[in-house]
């Protein structure tokens, strides 16, 4: 995949906090397999929540994360995450099963 602008590939229907013109080169939704420069989008399982999963996906490269608004990470987490990880890119979607979609 070409790089290319999170403004670019997800729009304005959604929360970013961050350069929305940081271009990445792909997208994952497993922290496993995130390289670098790509977006996670932490996906909110029966089981398990994928934001338990986000300093992972940094930690591997991520340049950007992409969570629920409905998933368990609170607003001040969140803050914690934002202050910790300044250079990520910070989304918030309403769903983000069909913002991946």
């Amino acid at each position: 995949m070409r790089k290319v602008s999170i403004s670019d590939l997800i729009g304005n229907d959604f929360e970013i906090v961050g350069d929305a013109g940081r271009e990445i080169s792909g997208i994952a939704y497993d922290s496993r397999n995130v390289k670098g420069d790509e977006l996670f989008v932490a996906l909110k399982g029966e089981k398990c929540d994928g934001v338990n999963f986000i300093e992972d996906a940094i930690n591997n490269g991520a340049a950007a994360v992409m969570c629920g608004k409905d998933s368990l990470l609170s607003d001040a987490r969140l803050l914690i995450l934002e202050s910790k990880y300044p250079g990520t890119v910070w989304i918030r979607a309403a769903d983000t099963r069909e913002a991946l979609a």
